[in-house]
């Protein structure tokens, strides 16, 4: 069923409200109310903010989630920013924080560093800031995320970053890189390695190598020594007590 502006102005229960053409009037937990839309983009499903009931009413939301559609339809993509939007592309939010960070950075390299993670989400970069959710993150994080486990972590940061950025600027009011894209991604695991066994018959060559050795510790000698003789662990020898070992005792 159709909204009608007296309901927008009444609803107070927080959820998803429905009218047409994709559009949704969300409600929060808080009182605040924001329009959506959603809909198709490319074969994918997509959800786009469209700002606050206080500044769209509930025409001015229908006839921006019709051009939407007929947008979608002709091929084209409604994240995109129009000529007179107010919420600048991903690109454009990022040459932003670049330029809120440069002044604390060491010299050139660290704004190369800082932007190289960024080439893999190239796609994002002629998107509205306000438009980007969760699933677009995921998008470009997928990819990498087993592959270059470490270069995927340094776009996720950014990609936080350019959101929060966003959020701080009055953009947006939600964070998709947050919790939700926690939950979206698989975890990493890495395989616990441990260290390999020195043969039996090399033990006293390492002992006389390290034992002659002027940069390690005597301690650290006499500890490994222990070690050797008694065939404890590591972490036994090192916070062994002398009330712990009973010298007349052989084991």
């Amino acid at each position: 069923m159709k909204l009608t502006a007296q309901q927008v102005k009444a609803i107070t229960e927080p959820g998803k409200y429905y009218d047409r053409d994709g559009l949704i009037l969300r409600v929060a937990p808080g009182g605040s109310k924001q329009w959506v839309w959603r809909g198709t983009v490319h074969g994918r499903r997509v959800e786009l903010g469209m700002g606050s009931v206080r500044f769209t009413s509930l025409a001015e939301a229908r006839e921006i989630a019709f051009d939407y559609v007929r947008t979608a339809r002709r091929g084209g993509d409604p994240r995109t920013r129009r000529p007179g939007s107010e919420a600048p592309t991903f690109g454009e939010a990022v040459e932003s924080v670049i330029e809120t960070h440069r002044p604390g950075w060491k010299n050139d390299r660290s704004e190369t560093n800082w932007r190289r993670p960024l080439t893999y989400a190239k796609s994002l970069d002629g998107i509205a800031v306000n438009a980007i959710n969760t699933a677009d993150l995921t998008r470009v994080l997928l990819p990498i995320w087993h592959d270059k486990p470490e270069t995927a972590r340094k776009l996720r940061t950014r990609l936080g970053m350019v959101m929060r950025w966003a959020i701080a600027e009055g953009h947006r009011s939600d964070d998709p890189a947050g919790p939700a894209l926690t939950a979206a991604l698989p975890r990493h695991t890495t395989p616990r390695k441990h260290h390999a066994s020195l043969p039996h018959d090399e033990i006293g060559e390492v002992l006389e190598i390290v034992g002659a050795s002027l940069r390690v510790w005597r301690p650290t000698v006499a500890c490994l020594r222990f070690v050797v003789a008694t065939a404890c662990r590591s972490g036994e020898a090192r916070e062994a007590r002398w009330s712990e070992i009973d010298g007349d005792t052989w084991t």
